[in-house]
C-alpha cells in the first residue's frame, strides 16, 4: 500500500504541477490576445487615415472653357498656354499662392 500513496501523491503534485503551467499559459493567451487586438485597431485607425491621400492627383490648371456649355463638343482643357497668341501669352496670371492672404 505504501507504493499506491506515493504514486498518489506523486499524480497529486503532477496535476498541481500540470495547473500552474496551464495558468500560465492562459496569461500568455490573455496577453498575445490582447496585443493582437491592439495591432489591429491600430492598423485600422492607419487604414482609414490614407484612404484618400494616395489618389490625390494635386489641382487641376483650367486653361481653357468651351463659350457655349450646352455645345456638342464641351470640352475643358481644349487649348494650352502655348495655343494662345503672343500678346495675350506675354500676361502671367498670378499664382493662387501669391493671392492666397491678400
Amino acid at each position: 500500500m505504501g507504493k499506491r500513496s506515493s504514486s498518489r501523491s506523486s499524480t497529486a503534485a503532477d496535476v498541481a504541477e500540470l495547473r500552474v503551467a496551464v495558468e500560465h499559459l492562459a496569461d500568455h493567451v490573455q496577453c498575445l490576445t490582447q496585443a493582437i487586438d491592439e495591432l489591429a485597431d491600430q492598423l485600422q485607425w492607419r487604414s482609414r487615415q490614407t484612404r484618400g491621400d494616395d489618389v490625390h492627383a494635386g489641382p487641376v490648371v483650367l486653361t481653357s472653357m468651351p463659350v457655349d456649355p450646352t455645345a456638342e463638343d464641351w470640352q475643358i482643357n481644349r487649348y494650352c498656354a502655348e495655343d494662345l497668341p503672343a500678346a495675350l501669352a506675354s500676361t502671367k496670371a498670378p499664382s493662387p499662392q501669391q493671392t492666397l492672404f491678400e
